[in-house]
């Protein structure tokens, strides 16, 4: 009881604690996202982009057959019948009252055949800016909704992630434990090298890249896939780019772990400043070149891109506002956040 009470005579409670915290995040981004969602069916047409295009293919080749273009240079249907009637207007031996009237009506009918010709390309440009903007449309819904859920999800993420790194490191010390016994017994290398305070750092920190970025793909993967699959959209297998996000996840830790380093020597107590300034720098400098470096999508640029620091901000920022410096859900901080 006394373990219990002392935190709490210590570090007087918030009145918005982190749980109401995430309460009021979630809704607050489930009320935009329901939005979201209801706004892309009364507005994203349901109209098939493919079958637009489809359609777009047949209206131009419909002009092509009248007018010739690319499938036939020499002309088309309208261009042979105008050749045809030219031979019957010009040649002396037709003659009589149906080839003076044909003289009249022709060229009338000849205009509406190079207009049919016309209107039947402008038709299918108009089918592809159509498929073009539902396209748009939906991207731009789905990037939305995937700022916001993706926003949630790497917020809420913080107490896992704390959690993984105290687990991780109960186990390591576990290991060291066993290992001051082996030397107790047998005196080898290997068991002085497991002792090392150096060695359980990087073991600890090992294996919690391991395991977080494991964990964070699939946090990562579920809110891409429930964007996908409330806008019928299609999603790879759980497993692509697991290799890349570990990787990626490995150097945020590792950059965090460079930001806080000088402090911990120092010996300074984590504050919310300083943990998200630990994170931005992991994020800024350790995550995004990495994955930036792995994508093969995207282009030659490799540093953070200011188009990106918006999201690192919103997300590490709201991190640091919700969560204090090691919080887990029903707990008080005793170690600095990973």
């Amino acid at each position: 009881m006394v373990r219990e009470l002392r935190p709490m005579l210590g570090t007087p409670q918030p009145i918005i604690t982190p749980q109401r915290a995430m309460k009021i995040l979630t809704i607050a981004t489930a009320v935009p996202l329901a939005g979201l969602w209801m706004l892309g069916g009364i507005a994203a047409s349901d109209l098939d982009p493919g079958k637009l295009r489809a359609l777009a293919k047949t209206f131009n080749e419909l002009a092509d057959d009248l007018e010739g273009g690319k499938k036939d240079p020499d002309g088309g249907y309208v261009d042979r019948t105008g050749a045809l009637a030219s031979v019957v207007v010009t040649n002396s031996q037709f003659s009589g009252a149906a080839i003076e009237e044909f003289k009249l009506v022709y060229p009338v009918v000849h205009t509406y055949g190079v207009t049919l010709a016309g209107n039947c390309r402008t038709v299918a440009l108009g089918c592809e800016n159509y498929a073009s903007l539902i396209e748009e449309e939906r991207k731009a819904l789905m990037e939305i909704e995937g700022l916001l859920l993706g926003t949630l999800i790497l917020i809420a993420f913080q107490p896992v992630t704390t959690q993984i790194f105290r687990i991780v490191e109960y186990r390591i010390g576990q290991l060291l434990q066993l290992a001051a016994r082996i030397k107790g017994l047998s005196g080898t290398w290997a068991a002085r090298a497991l002792q090392a305070g150096s060695t359980a750092y990087v073991s600890t920190l090992l294996g919690y890249i391991a395991v977080d970025g494991v964990a964070w793909h699939a946090a990562a993967y579920s809110g891409q896939a429930t964007v996908a699959l409330a806008n019928g959209e299609s999603l790879g297998s759980p497993t692509d780019g697991i290799g890349r996000t570990m990787a990626a996840n490995g150097a945020y830790a590792v950059g965090y772990e460079l930001f806080n380093a000088p402090l911990r020597a120092a010996g300074v107590e984590p504050t919310r400043i300083s943990e998200m300034s630990a994170r931005l720098f992991g994020s800024i400098y350790g995550y995004t070149p990495v994955d930036n470096l792995l994508d093969e999508e995207e282009d030659d640029a490799i540093a953070t891109q200011p188009d990106q620091l918006d999201d690192k901000l919103l997300g590490h920022g709201g991190r640091a506002l919700i969560f204090p410096p090691g919080w887990t859900p029903g707990s008080w901080p005793r170690y600095p956040a990973r």
